[in-house]
């Protein structure tokens, strides 16, 4: 569900106004460079999707207010109505670039991550099962397998259905 909806979305959206992976993995690397290293993938997940959230206020809150309230959230920053991700591998390159020449795109950018988070809060709500099978879907069985304590999540064997009421009755 989470995957295929994003996957939906990006093909619903004009192919050029859709978020790059740089800029995606840019941020997400860097939200996860200040977190706790003993936090588990799902614990990861939910602080980038809060974190993400946090960064779309910058479309409705002033410059000023959003550095004052949000003073250590400096991945995406807007000054003086112009969007900036620095990219860590090169100072000089603004990777909002073209948030700057097509506003579109960073409008585009937050809705893609209000789907993302509704996404990810709607995956923690799927029974034990199905939750499984979703980490399968998007992650690889084989990635699941070594990384998620499978054991945890409780595993309903169909059961075995031998009579059957007759729905004529009698």
């Amino acid at each position: 569900m989470f995957w295929k909806n994003l996957h939906t979305l990006f093909y619903t959206l004009k192919e050029n106004l859709k978020p790059t992976s740089a800029i995606i993995t840019t941020i997400c690397a860097e939200i996860a460079y200040g977190m706790n290293p003993a936090m588990n993938v799902f614990e990861l997940l939910q602080a980038i999707a809060n974190d993400f959230e946090i960064y779309s206020y910058n479309q409705t809150l002033q410059e000023e207010e959003f550095s004052r309230q949000y003073i250590n959230k400096n991945i995406i920053r807007k000054r003086k109505g112009m969007w900036y991700i620095m990219n860590p591998v090169n100072p000089n390159d603004n990777l909002a670039d073209s948030w700057n020449d097509n506003p579109e795109k960073a409008e585009i950018f937050f809705k893609w991550v209000k789907a993302m988070k509704k996404d990810y809060l709607d995956s923690m709500k799927l029974e034990d099962n199905d939750f499984v099978a979703l980490l399968e879907n998007n992650f690889g069985r084989e990635y699941v397998k070594k990384n998620v304590k499978l054991e945890n999540y409780v595993s309903a064997v169909p059961n075995v259905i031998i009579n059957t009421p007759k729905p004529w009755g009698k």
